[in-house]
């Protein structure tokens, strides 16, 4: 288990500091993979450091299992080879001169164990990422998605339980991304490791977390586990951050209380939607894309969770089509199955699948 509280982390010359983590608390439980979720600059790297111990926090405290590896309060701070963790960055920091065993064994080099100890644990670590045979191959001689293997190999050798990943994806092409995503979460799963993720990709959390915290100017915007987090966001942040999103400016009750349901009138339709309060200065209707089925025949125009639009633009993206619709000033984007291709110009009509669409509303409406 990874214990956070109350972090906070300055960077800068003095009198110029900013705040690159600012009172952070979170708690990652054993067995789990926990991804901080953030564009850069957000402070999900900064926060990595902080728990690796390359970087040291202004107060706080964090604790890994039941050892406390930084406390302001107590003087605890414990170095890096102390804190029994695995990590990978996001270069992968392979050593071109060794092999593929040199750099896996490099976290137990100085450590006094004997050389068969030593290799016994190279090749289990090696097996346990699938290149067992290439112990003895140079590490230049690897391909993208291999380097990321023996990054991870080296991360678990010695065979700590808490695993630090700090986009270690981000330099694979797509397909092997993908691939990579499906190894690492079945390596999690059989190792029990508990995973401690940051990345600036939210198909990616989705993909491998158990949970996911959103972060923004160095502070933990949001936090749950993914789908409630992508479909069910409470903060307009993280509805616009996990994915491709409509905000319709709309009109509420002026009495409609956060976590309420109330009805919204867009330029589109009426909608019914559960309330949340927002920064923003007016009120907006949020709905993912791909949550609409166009409708054929005749409706009732008032009927709620309906609405209609004209046609604006079509583009095809293979397993579905990405529709824009407008209606007066106002447009909306759908997202179709590849079957349903509307022709720009159409007047089409629609329904929201009913409970998957939020209010946002400024606070002071909210009150």
């Amino acid at each position: 288990m990874i214990v956070v509280s109350q972090v906070t982390k300055t960077l800068g010359e003095d009198g110029e500091r900013t705040a690159a983590i600012n009172d952070v608390s979170f708690t990652v439980e054993n067995g789990t993979i926990f991804t901080l979720l953030g564009p850069s600059g957000s402070g999900k790297t900064t926060m990595l450091r902080c728990v690796a111990g390359i970087e040291t926090p202004d107060r706080g405290e964090i604790a890994l299992g039941d050892t406390v590896v930084y406390s302001s309060a107590r003087q605890i701070n414990l170095p890096p080879n102390r804190r029994r963790i695995g990590m990978v960055f996001q270069s992968y920091a392979i050593w071109p001169h060794m092999t593929v065993a040199g750099n896996v064994a490099y976290p137990l080099v100085g450590r006094g164990l004997e050389r068969s100890v030593i290799a016994e644990r190279v090749e289990r670590a090696l097996t346990q990422v699938g290149l067992q045979g290439l112990a003895d191959r140079d590490a230049p001689n690897l391909s993208g998605g291999q380097q990321q293997r023996v990054a991870l190999a080296r991360a678990i050798v010695d065979e700590a339980d808490t695993l630090l990943l700090d986009e270690p994806l981000s330099n694979l092409d797509a397909k092997l991304r993908w691939q990579m995503r499906q190894e690492l979460v079945a390596l999690q799963e059989r190792l029990g490791l508990t995973v401690l993720y940051v990345t600036h990709d939210q198909e990616e959390a989705l993909a491998l977390s158990h949970r996911i915290a959103v972060m923004r100017d160095g502070q933990i915007v949001e936090a749950g586990e993914p789908l409630a987090l992508f479909e069910q966001p409470t903060s307009r942040y993280s509805a616009e951050f996990m994915g491709l999103a409509n905000f319709l400016p709309c009109s509420v009750a002026s009495d409609a209380r956060p976590g309420e349901r109330a009805a919204a009138q867009t330029a589109f339709g009426t909608f019914v939607g559960r309330v949340c309060a927002s920064e923003g200065q007016t009120p907006e209707l949020f709905f993912r894309p791909h949550r609409i089925t166009l409708l054929s025949g005749e409706f009732d125009a008032g009927t709620s969770d309906t609405g209609a639009g004209i046609v604006s633009a079509v583009s095809h993206l293979g397993e579905v089509n990405d529709v824009t619709i407008r209606s007066g000033e106002q447009s909306a984007r759908l997202r179709l199955r590849s079957s349903s291709i509307p022709r720009v110009g159409e007047s089409i009509r629609f329904r929201l699948e009913p409970g998957c669409a939020m209010i946002f509303v400024p606070q002071r409406v909210a009150v």
